[in-house]
């Protein structure tokens, strides 16, 4: 059980992935918000709120995929240090500047998910 409401942001274009991560993730005391790709977790991130402990990102996704994604939070000082663990059946090539933590391939048992989100997201520092 998360002993803190740390936040974590579910970036995928399945519905029906993104509701069940949410769904297990609330359950174990994780405070939870969800988008469809990359292009929205920019603007979610950007928002004037606490950022997430921990972002579970696809890398397959219109509009904007995971690779764009981490690209472009690459290039803003302001996304330095997020948590990033990749949550796909795909692989992230070596170009990218902002390295994940880690990689859950798809598809995943609910104990998985939940060992690596209790293992990475841990609360930021300051």
């Amino acid at each position: 059980m998360a002993a803190l409401a740390r936040k974590i942001l579910v970036v995928d274009d399945s519905k029906l992935l993104r509701d069940l991560m949410v769904a297990l993730l609330t359950e174990d005391g994780y405070e939870v918000t969800a988008v469809e790709n990359g292009a929205e977790a920019l603007d979610a991130l950007a928002e004037p709120r606490p950022q997430p402990d921990l972002i579970l990102l696809d890398l397959e996704m219109p509009v904007m995929g995971g690779a764009e994604f981490l690209q472009s939070a690459a290039t803003q000082q302001r996304f330095h240090g997020m948590r990033v663990v990749v949550v796909s059946s795909s692989s992230l090539d070596d170009s990218t500047r902002i390295r994940p933590l880690a990689r859950l391939a798809k598809p995943f048992t609910p104990q998985a998910l939940l060992r690596v989100v209790g293992e990475y997201a841990l609360p930021r520092a300051g």
